[in-house]
């Protein structure tokens, strides 16, 4: 199987997960998965030889997947902050996170009157300290973002050799 096949069916088997988690609504769950795809993805897109992902590699596939939208306030920073909290990162790792915001995670349409008034209530949060994201919203923009990067990779691979030594390393385990 080449690397572009093997990343093609890691990028499916997150789809897959992603997709169960989210119809059993096991959120928490779900943003494990996520996040720990992030940190896979990253590294496999990183143009830096390293061995694990950090918060540069994550927060770059964020930068490069996530934030071409005006649909989400959230930063990579902000993302970042999550995935600590959510997989129970070390303070350390939490304390790198000073600019960013805790992201709230709401299972509700967007178009409910008493949702709509809470977004905006965070919006004008004190010192701007949280944003809220719709999780049905997100998770559709995710999985976007898998797929979008699992059909540049090939035309990536083709260009850069390094990504060749990463996606070996990671997708081969």
């Amino acid at each position: 199987m080449s690397q572009n096949q093997c990343l093609e069916a890691y990028c499916a088997n997150v789809v897959d997960a992603v997709m169960l988690l989210y119809s059993k609504n096991l959120f928490e769950q779900l943003l494990i998965v996520v996040y720990t795809s992030i940190d896979t993805l990253g590294l496999i897109h990183s143009d830096k030889i390293q061995t694990e992902a950090d918060r540069e590699t994550f927060k770059i596939w964020a930068e490069d997947y996530l934030s071409d939208t005006a649909a989400f306030e959230f930063t990579p920073d902000d993302l970042w902050l999550d995935r600590c909290k959510t997989l129970r990162a070390p303070e350390s790792l939490i304390g790198q996170c000073n600019k960013a915001r805790n992201i709230q995670f709401i299972n509700e349409s967007t178009q409910n009157i008493f949702i709509k008034a809470v977004m905006e209530a965070t919006a004008n949060d004190i010192g701007n300290q949280r944003v809220v994201v719709n999780i049905d919203d997100f998770v559709v923009y995710f999985l976007d973002a898998v797929l979008k990067f699992s059909k540049e990779y090939g035309k990536k691979v083709a260009a850069h050799e390094i990504n060749i030594h990463h996606a070996s390393k990671i997708l081969s385990a």
